[in-house]
């Protein structure tokens, strides 16, 4: 064969070997397991975040968002942590009873 016949199937194969190797991958992804998705709670509209908790307003939105995600999870240890640590965060319901 030729020089320039070489260099035509040198840029064929340039060409073709992703196409190629994306078949490849694909069909190699069917046969292999693919590892389950990690599936995320539901955010509220507004994004909490640290740079957002500013005022103690914030400050008690984030924590109380933290203890329900807690709860949500069946963290209970870290749910009981939380109240410990700020207790004057935590809403009784017994003393909102008491008031009415």
């Amino acid at each position: 064969m030729t020089t320039f016949q070489w260099i035509m199937i040198g840029l064929a194969t340039v060409v073709a070997l992703p196409l190629v190797w994306r078949l490849i991958k694909d069909a190699l992804g069917v046969m292999a397991p693919r590892p389950p998705k990690i599936v995320l709670p539901d955010r509220k509209d507004k994004e909490i975040d640290i740079e957002t908790c500013d005022g103690l307003v914030d400050i008690v939105e984030c924590w109380e968002h933290l203890t329900n995600s807690c709860e949500a999870h069946g963290m209970v240890q870290a749910t009981a942590a939380l109240r410990k640590i700020f207790p004057l965060f935590v809403i009784v319901e017994d003393a909102d009873e008491e008031a009415e």
